[in-house]
């Protein structure tokens, strides 16, 4: 996408930074386990800076390393 387009890299920035925002819907509105019961009270504490990690690696890492 960054090779092929003019503004790749931008274009990159804004889906890498939407697709992040839309992963931590679930860590603040956790749906209900299989059992039917509710994800621990620390679950947001523990999946959100996953997700957080996970999204600037992707905007840094996928363009250096897809070069």
């Amino acid at each position: 996408m960054i090779k092929f387009l003019p503004k790749g890299n931008l274009f990159w920035l804004v889906l890498t930074i939407g697709f992040t925002l839309i992963s931590f819907y679930p860590v603040f509105n956790p749906p209900a386990l299989p059992g039917g019961t509710m994800p621990d009270s620390t679950f947001p504490l523990l999946a959100g800076p996953l997700h957080a990690i996970s999204g600037v690696l992707a905007a840094w890492g996928i363009p250096k390393w897809a070069k």
